[in-house]
């Protein structure tokens, strides 16, 4: 077992190739995120197969392990984020260009993974495309998960009966994906980025490889089922990473069939005769899976700096970009990764102990520096003024007021701040929370005072269960606790928004089909509207905001930041036939009330001939793929306003 498998290499290969194949965009690859499960079950094994190999011998060391694990990893590791920080310097934005210094900074540490679920949406997201280190997260579960594992191993070492040692290791790998099933399904994000729901990845390949010192040769599988074995899982892995999505529910139980063939086919390569050897034992697999690493490292910002500039990722640039991923994979292995895994210095505590130490202190350094804007005037004021406009959030500042809890607090106060004011709510979701701008300019001209009552995936539905991350029951019981506000403050008027079609797409009302579900959402916002009317209070619904397909928040900033690579781009979007139908649908449900309620829609202000702009006059509007920023939600406002007022009711302006 620890003699040389050149088909793990060659496995490691297939898993870094998804891997490749799926964020250079080929679209036959969608579920290429895969590959990263195969690495953290062949690393369990492999790792484990070492541990248990010198604990069995006695000669098992927590110092003589991360010695070995700085020079295997940290040199190119360390290259990289020099590499990458230099070319970041004269790249990015200011306020970008921060962000990736705190991500490198956490990247240092290894809690990367921390870092982009706390600070940054989930892994899936289009916004986090143009980060240099979001593949790091990865390099960071491991290294989370081989801080503890070396002490559960000297533990569970101790346990004389063989079975009860295999009963333990199945009760953590079954404990494990439960945690990863209850993450993935309360906030998908967390399932994907914390150790605690991937370990079950490493401790399979763990399983295997302490099965095979307690059973040793008895349990080489026979040739034929041994290839019987390996097609099986090849077949699993090629249809995983071919047929799941970045909608697909991963990794919660799904990530368990990359991981399961990942074992099937090193256990069939215990045959030595066994096809594993044939097909995955081929020279140009093996230099590859010998590249895998630091092909890992290294593909990742070559692809987010060219999708920051806005370059298209057209098959000739996919193409340019794999040949030099391999090049500059090719030129690190060997020069760096090679030689510094069989380096005099290899075995020595202090400099590993430096690997670890300087380039933490140089990153909190430069960091520090950073921070004072020093160097702030190296990029144009039009391109740093443009990405400050994108990255304002509504809620800064205003956290207490979008959140699960009722608050009455000062910030939480829009628009008119006249004594005898009107009284209005803002009641919603995030697609109310990212009017806010836009309300608080409403509310100064037409001398309302709004209170903002918003939370994220909670519309403003009473009685509505939405099945999604930190809504559900909390969802319900703060429009219950709005709703009883209205019933006892009897606001002048009460304006609603969601996001509509995002309910309506997603799965958070749950399997029913589209239309189904369309039907479900209105009916029960007309009952909402209709118990608010039934109160004399004027309601007001925002139409949906028009949303792109793609992310297109930075389509004004490509075209100023990088003219060269985006002459002929146009930041203009076509509005879905499902939102122009949910929009219809919204449409003739208003109309259809008894009483008189307002719809509110800026379409007019950003579509024109069934095309809608991402910008008004340069200022981009957009933050993200489907919410406004501050300052264009305040620019919009303003457009709104200027229109010909006959254009505005007036019932909107005299409420």
């Amino acid at each position: 077992m620890n003699k040389y498998r050149a088909d793990i290499d060659g496995l490691r290969a297939v898993a870094v190739l998804i891997v490749l194949f799926y964020h250079v965009g080929f679209p036959l690859f969608s579920g290429g995120f895969i590959g990263v499960d195969i690495f953290f079950t062949i690393s369990g094994f492999l790792i484990t197969s070492i541990v248990l190999k010198d604990v069995s011998n006695g000669n098992f060391s927590f110092k003589a392990f991360y010695i070995r694990r700085a020079a295997r990893l940290l040199p190119a590791y360390i290259l990289l984020l020099i590499v990458v920080t230099i070319v970041g310097w004269f790249l990015m934005a200011p306020t970008a260009y921060e962000d990736f210094i705190k991500s490198a900074l956490s990247s240092v540490f290894f809690v990367s993974n921390l870092y982009f679920f706390i600070f940054h949406s989930g892994y899936f997201s289009t916004s986090v495309h143009e980060l240099p280190l979001l593949h790091t997260w990865s390099l960071a579960v491991e290294e989370q998960f081989y801080l503890i594992m070396p002490i559960a191993i000297l533990i569970w070492f101790k346990i004389k009966n063989d079975k009860i040692k295999l009963y333990c290791g199945f009760i953590f790998i079954v404990l494990s994906i439960f945690i990863s099933y209850l993450l993935t399904d309360l906030n998908q994000s967390a399932g994907y980025f914390l150790v605690v729901s991937r370990a079950h990845e490493f401790l399979i390949g763990s399983m295997l490889s302490a099965v095979i010192i307690l059973k040793k040769e008895s349990i080489i599988p026979k040739t034929i089922a041994a290839n019987i074995i390996f097609v099986l899982s090849i077949g699993i892995i090629i249809l995983t990473s071919l047929f799941l999505s970045s909608k697909s529910n991963f990794p919660g139980v799904l990530a368990l069939l990359p991981c399961i063939a990942t074992v099937g086919i090193i256990y069939s390569g215990l045959n030595k005769e066994s096809y594993s050897h044939k097909v995955l034992g081929t020279k140009y697999l093996v230099f590859i899976g010998l590249l895998s690493y630091s092909l890992y490292l290294w593909h990742w910002p070559i692809i987010s700096f060219l999708k920051y500039m806005g370059i298209e990722f057209t098959s000739l640039v996919q193409v340019v970009v794999i040949l030099s991923s391999i090049i500059l994979a090719y030129l690190s292995w060997r020069y760096v990764e090679k030689a510094a895994r069989y380096a005099p210095w290899a075995k020595s505590g202090t400099v590993a102990l430096s690997l670890y130490g300087i380039p933490a202190v140089l990153a909190i350094s430069f960091l520090l520096i950073i921070q004072t804007g020093s160097f702030d005037d190296r990029v144009a004021t039009k391109i740093t003024k443009i990405e400050q406009i994108i990255m304002s959030q509504p809620e800064e500042g205003r956290e207490e007021c979008h959140n699960d809890r009722l608050s009455l607090d000062a910030e939480c106060r829009l628009g008119s701040e006249k004594v005898f004011a009107k009284k209005g709510i803002l009641w919603g979701d995030s697609h109310a929370n990212h009017f806010t701008g836009f309300i608080d300019v409403l509310g100064e001209e037409i001398n309302i005072d709004f209170k903002d009552m918003t939370m994220g995936n909670c519309p403003p539905i009473v009685g509505l269960y939405i099945n999604a991350p930190h809504a559900r029951k909390d969802c319900i019981q703060k429009n219950n606790r709005i709703f009883e506000y209205i019933e006892s403050e009897k606001p002048d008027v009460v304006y609603l928004a969601g996001a509509w079609e995002g309910y309506i797409r997603g799965n958070s009302l749950g399997g029913k089909t589209t239309e189904d579900k369309r039907t479900l959402l209105f009916s029960k916002l007309k009952d909402t509207i209709n118990t608010l009317t039934d109160l004399d209070i004027n309601v007001v619904v925002f139409d949906m905001l028009p949303r792109p397909t793609t992310d297109m928040s930075r389509c004004e900033f490509k075209k100023v930041a990088f003219p060269q690579f985006n002459k002929t781009r146009i930041c203009e979007f076509e509005l879905s036939e499902n939102q122009k139908l949910s929009s219809d649908a919204l449409d003739e449900m208003i109309s259809s009330l008894d009483n008189d309620v307002e719809l509110l829609s800026l379409k007019s202000l950003l579509c024109q001939g069934g095309f809608c702009k991402s910008d008004l006059d340069g200022i981009p509007i957009y933050r993200d793929s489907n919410h406004l920023n501050s300052v264009g939600s305040k620019t919009l406002a303003k457009y709104f306003l200027n229109q010909d007022l006959a254009q505005i009711s007036n019932k909107l302006m005299n409420q």
